[in-house]
Parts: C-alpha cells; structure tokens; sequence
C-alpha cells in the first residue's frame, strides 16, 4: 500500500502505530534518533487519521509518579508535534503507563472529544499497558484503545489476550458499552480465519475452508533460540524440534470477540514488521492488527498497512515510513453509522 485514500466522505479513521522507544532518555543527545523522530512525526501527520493508538512512548524513572509523568509529558509533545490531542477533561494525558519505560498512549483530531470510560491497566494484570477511552467521534461513542503485548512470555500473552477481551467486551449487551476499536502490537501473528471457497483445485465447503488469514511462518529455517517466544514445537524421529506458531493468544481475541480487520476485510496480507533490520531472525511477520467489536464490524470500509513513502502535503518531501520504526503504521476505516450499537448517542 503506497498512501492510504478514504473511500467515503462521511466514513472516520483509526490508526496504530509502535514508535519504537521514542523519546528515549538514553538517546536525547542522538542526532541520529533526532532524526528518526522527525520522520514519525512526518509520518503521523500524513496519515492523518481521526484517531491514532500508539505504543513505545517512553517514559522511565525509578519513583512511578515520576515516571507517570514523564510518559505523560512526552505523549503531550508527541500530540503538539502532530497537530493531535491526547488531553482528558483532568488535563492530564490519554497514556497506559506500563511496569518497564514503554507506554501506550491515544492521539485524536481536533473536534474529537473524551466523554469519559479511561482506564489503564498495567501492573499485575499487563507487564506493558493496555488503555482505553471513550471518545465523541463526531456524534457516535466508541471506546478507542492501545495496546503492547508481552513479548517474552507466550503464556501470559494468552493470560493478557483474556483481559482485554474483557476490556472491550464486557459488559456483554451493546447498549451498555461503545463499540470498541483497539490498535495495538500484539507480539504475536494472528489466529482470525478467512473462507477460502476451493481447495486443490476443487470447489469444497465445509471447515477446511476457513483458513488462516496469516500463513504459517516457516519457522524451520530460522536457526535461532528466538523462536521460542512465538511457537510451540514437538519432536520428530530424529530427536529434532518442529516448531508451529503458537496462536494461543490470537485464538482468544477472535474468539472472545475482538475480530481483526484485515481479515474482516480479508486485504491483501501485508507485514507490518522485518524490514528494519534484514537480519531480523523472525523475518516479515504482521504482529500489528486494529481490532474491533462486533458491533463495528458491518461497518467496515477498508485496512491498509502503510508501507511505502507518504507526504503530509501535496508536492512536500515524502518520508518512507519504513525509516521512522521497526513497525509500519496501519489504519482502518469505519463508517461509524452502520455500527450495529444500542448505546446512545450523545
């Protein structure tokens, strides 16, 4: 996908997008790093979406106060710097403060108003953070979110894949919750299906049919200790392991509720990590997805991960999102009237 195009004029816009460690304390005199973080604030302005999940805001401190605020502090910079909003009615900012220095934070448009439902969970529940917010968009509610998952830890990833299910499921009648859309790095390939109609050339239906929207990775030619963190494995006859993706946490958002919009969609796969570095031991992988409720699925227009140059203005410098971060930004589009919700409207 070179540049991402609304299809309607009344349709809205949702984006996620891992920052990679921006502002990080121990690169404030990188001019390097500097650098980079002008190319994702190109990036973030050129996308130009209603409302933008973000992760990797840094923040650390030793005294938790301390480093609330920092990440805080830098989330409002990152906002001011892409001409977004990331403030409560507190005045403090839209920002899940994590257990290490990595934060998840909101951004959205001017116009676009909090109404209430923030929350962030971390501590014993998430070892990052999971944060959600109720957000006017233009006359409809929905509960936006952010969310890293762990990356080390396959089990508690799955634990973690509960809890959000619960953040944006529960309650279980529509008319006592938004509609939930939550972008997020999830450390992990997806589990949601896609009807595939033929199968070796045959036209079939039945279960077989439904397939994986992300192929196994082959995880066999990856000579690296690294695999452990994404898979499951048995032994062959020769004492050797065989590895398979462990979609165990994937299983549980599908399933719970939370349907990935590019398989909702089924676009074309595209990755949205392993072209930062080309000895990535893990290769091209999609472990960034926009979830969504079922309520918002029927209102589903369009996904793109946006991986070729985009400008913020017509005729100004291009930047290649590829040079910004470690993982390409991705936006859906809704068209929030056919969301199938009984919450009122404000």
């Amino acid at each position: 996908m070179t540049t991402f195009t609304k299809t309607s004029s009344t349709s809205l816009t949702f984006g996620s997008y891992n920052l990679l460690d921006l502002y990080d304390p121990t690169k404030s005199h990188d001019t390097d790093d500097q650098a980079r973080t002008e190319r994702v604030y190109q990036v973030i302005r050129a996308l130009d979406v209603d409302v933008l999940a973000v992760q990797e805001v840094m923040g650390d401190h030793p005294d938790p106060e301390i480093k609330a605020k920092s990440g805080g502090d830098n989330l409002a910079q990152l906002a001011e710097a892409t001409g977004m909003k990331c403030a409560l009615p507190n005045g403090k900012s839209a920002i899940g403060i994590g257990n290490a220095r990595r934060h998840t934070g909101l951004l959205w448009k001017e116009g676009i108003t909090p109404t209430g439902g923030y929350r962030a969970y971390s501590g014993t529940y998430l070892f990052n953070s999971l944060l959600k917010l109720h957000l006017d968009v233009g006359g409809y509610i929905i509960c936006g979110a952010s969310y890293q998952a762990i990356v080390f830890g396959r089990h508690r990833r799955a634990d973690e894949a509960e809890m959000v299910v619960s953040a944006l499921t529960r309650p279980f009648q529509s008319a006592h919750r938004p509609p939930g859309i939550i972008g997020g790095d999830w450390n992990g390939v997806s589990a949601d299906r896609v009807f595939r109609p033929s199968q070796n050339g045959r036209e079939t239906t039945g279960a077989g049919n439904w397939v994986f929207y992300d192929e196994e990775p082959d995880y066999q030619k990856m000579n690296t200790g690294e695999v452990v963190y994404q898979t499951t494995w048995k032994f062959n006859e020769n004492g050797q392991p065989y590895f398979s993706t462990d979609r165990e946490a994937g299983e549980i958002l599908s399933i719970g509720g939370l349907r990935d919009v590019a398989a909702a969609l089924d676009t074309p796969w595209e990755p949205t990590v392993g072209h930062w570095d080309k000895h990535d031991p893990l290769g091209k992988r999609r472990i960034d997805a926009i979830r969504v409720t079922q309520e918002v699925v029927p209102a589903l227009l369009s996904y793109s991960v946006i991986s070729d140059a985009v400008s913020e203005l017509i005729g100004a410098e291009s930047v290649d999102p590829k040079t910004a971060s470690d993982h390409l930004p991705i936006v859906m589009e809704y068209e929030p009237s056919l969301m199938n919700t009984d919450f009122p409207r404000p």
